[in-house]
């Protein structure tokens, strides 16, 4: 990870030291600072996920004197490159939510399993790049979720599941001519939905979550509300939500969220990066031909709805 001490104004910085939680960082000594943490120090935290949370600042000197940075906290929590990893959050359990009751704030919470990046991002060593691929609703990872660099375009709507080619499809509504609602799972919000494995794009162990269980990591149910208002987990806005920014939100210090936007039905561009969250579910609308059910992140609102299934939008699964 990536530290840059900036300097605001005066006279021109000639010296730099980082430091992690008060210790001279050995050979530190300039404006960038590559963090590694290393697995030393991790503890578990009560749901099981190996953590740590350092404190790192940097001392800036020039032959007026030395001012020090602010403190920052970095949350590290333990993955392995290249595959996806479990975090564990809190869920409202299934009974909870069909019963749309809510009450019992001890027993009806359940541990659950959540990837810790995005699909596509398994790969990625700078948390500020990993936002992960973009996907068609119902499609598998066959080349057109490509985000970096986009996969081509295509105007042909496919008449088959999956389309056989690996260009985003460019039309009004769906990327395919029939209405099918079981590409990704049964259609429905439950949890016990199983995967279609010739098209889920997540790896073996991992599915694509239903509505209701997005909605039991918040409030269960599908409710939606402002971050404040969630009850299963903390959940912690962080950046300025800006066109471009590097913002999501953090779930109990564990799981990250970015707010890695979409890519556009339209002419196939990225659009929103910053500013929204958006996240397939494997439910689909009910009368389905149109459109699917995603769930949305912004700074201050949290809920589930509807797009279009041409959208490419972010996948992050769960466990099987």
């Amino acid at each position: 990870m990536k530290l840059t001490a900036v300097q605001a104004d005066g006279s021109p910085a000639t010296g730099y030291q980082w430091y992690i939680d008060g210790v001279a960082a050995p050979g530190e000594t300039n404006p960038d600072f590559y963090y590694s943490p290393g697995t030393t120090g991790l503890t578990a935290d009560a749901l099981g996920n190996m953590k740590k949370t350092p404190k790192i600042k940097c001392d800036i000197s020039n032959a007026c004197g030395t001012v020090t940075s602010n403190e920052y906290e970095v949350t590290v929590v333990l993955a392995t490159l290249g595959k996806l990893s479990p975090i564990y959050v809190n869920a409202w359990s299934e009974a909870a939510t069909n019963a749309n009751d809510f009450t019992d704030k001890t027993t009806g919470l359940v541990r659950t399993t959540y990837a810790h990046v995005n699909l596509g991002a398994e790969y990625e060593l700078d948390p500020c790049e990993m936002l992960g691929d973009l996907y068609q609703w119902g499609r598998p990872k066959d080349g057109h979720q490509s985000r970096t660099p986009l996969s081509g375009t295509t105007n042909v709507q496919s008449t088959v599941a999956p389309p056989g080619h690996g260009n985003f499809i460019l039309a009004a509504s769906n990327w395919l001519s029939s209405n099918i609602s079981t590409l990704w799972g049964d259609g429905s919000q439950n949890y016990t939905m199983l995967k279609v494995v010739a098209n889920d794009p997540c790896p073996d162990g991992w599915k694509v979550p239903s509505y209701k269980q997005w909605g039991a990591i918040y409030q269960g149910g599908t409710i939606g509300g402002h971050p404040i208002d969630a009850t299963a987990n903390k959940w912690t806005p962080m950046g300025t939500f800006e066109e471009n920014s590097v913002s999501g939100h953090k779930l109990s210090d564990a799981l990250y969220l970015p707010a890695a936007g979409l890519r556009s039905d339209g002419d196939g561009k990225t659009r929103m990066i910053g500013i929204l969250g958006l996240y397939w579910t494997s439910t689909a609308t009910a009368g389905g031909y149109e459109s699917s059910m995603h769930y949305s992140l912004s700074n201050t609102y949290i809920y589930g709805t509807s797009t279009t299934r041409v959208y490419g939008i972010p996948v992050r699964c769960i466990s099987d």
